[in-house]
């Protein structure tokens, strides 16, 4: 079982980016380039940068990542991460809900793609599934908390697209070597802080 959610990635805020000389700006040779997206639940608002997509294990450990233009639908990374490894069940939040994509992801992928239903959607999970449902999406939401507080994985501090991969990556490897090392020493998986800290 896993988990899927996306995390704003901004180069910088709403009032800047007109002035802002910063070559993410500019396409590099995949076609990704910073664009104007919205944040609602971070409080964020309007921002010019990328969303970083990222699939995790049911207990939090990232597993992929794709990193898109701020402005791209998460429906639509989806699939690109599904080509990419086999994921049988993929709980998601609100964002995913489309029965369309839930069909193509199953026909296509052989993955059953389970999110968050809304209150007035006429098909509606078991109660006691619903439960367990948020309580394993609870799961990404304090693993997406990690990356950003101990990894600073919202703050680019690169110049080119080349440099944000190798940041990007450096930081989920720091995160993995985190929980590596403290399945070794017998410790709580994802207690992190103190080994960053350390």
């Amino acid at each position: 079982m896993y988990i899927v959610d996306s995390l704003p990635v901004p180069v910088c805020d709403f009032k800047r980016a007109y002035a802002s000389h910063t070559p993410l700006k500019c396409a590099n040779g995949t076609g990704t380039l910073a664009a104007y997206g919205k944040c609602v639940t971070k409080a964020l608002g309007t921002f010019l940068g990328f969303r970083c997509s990222i699939i995790t294990t049911s207990y939090g450990l990232p597993v992929d990542f794709a990193i898109t233009p701020a402005d791209m639908d998460d429906r639509e990374v989806l699939p690109l991460l599904c080509e990419r490894g086999t994921y049988p069940i993929i709980i998601g939040d609100k964002g995913y809900i489309c029965e369309a994509l839930e069909a193509q992801m199953l026909k296509t992928y052989n993955v059953c793609l389970l999110p968050t239903r809304r209150e007035n959607q006429k098909a509606q999970y078991p109660p006691k599934f619903r439960k367990l449902h948020q309580k394993i999406r609870r799961r990404v939401e304090t693993t997406i908390s990690q990356l950003c507080d101990q990894f600073s994985i919202s703050r680019i501090r690169a110049r080119t697209h080349w440099g944000l991969l190798t940041r990007m990556n450096n930081k989920f490897g720091g995160f993995a070597l985190g929980v590596f090392m403290n399945k070794c020493l017998g410790r709580p998986l994802m207690a992190l802080k103190d080994v960053v800290y350390a």
